[in-house]
Parts: structure tokens; sequence; C-alpha cells
């Protein structure tokens, strides 16, 4: 049987009611799965293993689930300044896989227009921010390296990588700026601190900076191999919707002979 534990969850904010034999309890979903729901900020506490009826209001009307109180939350102190609930539970539903996924459809719908909302909003900040990013990343890379890496010299590769990814996604101005930003800045560290960059010979440190190499030279190389499988796919794109251009233009060309003809 498969564990109702492992199916997806879907972040929910929406008020519910928990009904058993003896109370009935007004709390918050938090989340929501084919399995289960976590309840929130709820004023009271179901005995666990009690049979309970979770209903809370969604697109198209009400909907309940028959399930039972499995586990008890210890509630958090920010759960009972914003809601005022004194504590948490979790409910396993009890009706079949297929009678729960039909019943939560639209919550599932919601949730995943919410995730990608998030994930398009997401992708927009980086996008009119990518120069900061690009900048800033550069900055935070030479400061970890220069601080925090023993093997200095050979994680100066890690760069290439970065200029590379700068080049594909910001054009060639920009990953010229910045490796003319990363050289000025490593230069400065070599300048003042040229302690921390001379090499040791241990046989520990020898092999560590091969092994750090290799990683580096593999990684390039699955990311080079990534783009340029992305840059095919954007061509074949660009060359069906080209195509596609052209009959459409050759469609109105002779559908415009024909009413000049007709004129």
């Amino acid at each position: 049987m498969k564990d109702r534990r492992k199916f997806k969850r879907w972040p929910v904010s929406i008020p519910c009611t928990v009904e058993s034999k003896d109370e009935k309890i007004i709390g918050k979903t938090r989340n929501v799965s084919l399995g289960g729901a976590l309840i929130t900020q709820a004023n009271g506490a179901p005995p666990e293993g009690a049979l309970v009826t979770v209903t809370f209001q969604a697109e198209g009307g009400q909907i309940r689930l028959k399930g039972r109180v499995m586990s008890k939350v210890i509630h958090t102190l920010w759960e009972v300044i914003e809601g005022g609930g004194i504590g948490s539970f979790g409910v396993k539903f009890e009706e079949s896989t297929e009678t729960v996924r039909e019943k939560l459809m639209p919550v599932r719908r919601t949730s995943i227009s919410r995730e990608k909302y998030l994930m398009k909003a997401l992708k927009n900040y980086l996008v009119k921010h990518s120069e900061q990013i690009f900048a800033l990343l550069i900055l935070i890379s030479v400061a970890t390296i220069n601080y925090l890496i023993p093997y200095k010299l050979v994680f100066l590769n890690f760069f290439f990588i970065l200029i590379l990814l700068g080049a594909y996604y910001l054009g060639l101005h920009k990953a010229l700026m910045g490796a003319v930003l990363t050289t000025l800045i490593v230069v400065t560290y070599v300048y003042y601190f040229p302690d921390t960059f001379m090499p040791t010979f241990t046989g520990l440190d020898l092999w560590m900076n091969v092994l750090t190499w290799s990683s580096f030279l593999i990684l390039t190389g699955a990311l080079v191999g990534r783009l340029i499988q992305r840059l095919k796919m954007e061509m074949e794109e660009a060359n069906t919707a080209k195509r596609k251009l052209e009959i459409y233009a050759h469609g109105l060309e002779e559908w415009l002979n024909v009413l000049m003809k007709m004129e």
C-alpha cells in the first residue's frame, strides 16, 4: 500500500471546521494532500485516533472529508499570536484516494495556479535584477574563496563557470565587465594578501587540487553541453516559427491575389 505521507502537499490557508462526536472545532487548514491535512490555530484538539469530518470552503462550494486524528502538533507562539489558536493536529483521510483526489480538485487547481504565479514572479524578478545578481555572485564568490577556501588558486576556475553563464544569459558585454571586475578584485586580494595564495606541496594538498580542478572541468563540460542543447532547442523553435510564418505569408499573398483578380 502506498504511503500516504509521500503524497505531495499543497500549502493553503483555508478556515475549516473539524467535527467529531463530542465537539466542533474551528481552525485553519495549512496544508493538504491526498493523504491528509494539517490543521492549525484550532480552538481545541480532538483526541488522537478520533474519527472526524473536516469541512472547508473552496471553489464550487464546501468540501467535506472524513478522517482520523493521527497526531497532535505542539502549537507555536506565532500561531497563538496570529490566530489565537491553542494547538494543531494532523488528520489522515479515511476515504479512498480517488474520492479525495476528486474532492480536492478545486484546491489543487488554486494551489497550482498560485505556485505558477510565484514561479513567474520569481523569474521576472531574476530577469529584472540579473545584472545586480551577477555582480553580487561575483563579490560573494571572491570573498568566500579568499576567506574560507584553502585551495584558492584552483578554485579560481569557478569563475570560468560564472562568466560563462553571464555570457549566455546577459550577453558578451556584461560578461566581459564581470570578468574585468573579478580580475580586479582577485588581483587586489593577491596584492595585499599574497601569502594566502601561495600553494603548498603536501601530498594531500596536491590531490585535493587535482580533485578540485577535475570537478570544475567536469562541471564546465556538463554546463556547456546543457547550454548548447538549450540553444539548439531554441533555434529549432525559431525555425519552426519561421516556417509557420512563411506558410501564413504565402497563404495571405495568395488570398490577396485572389481579391485583386476579383476586383
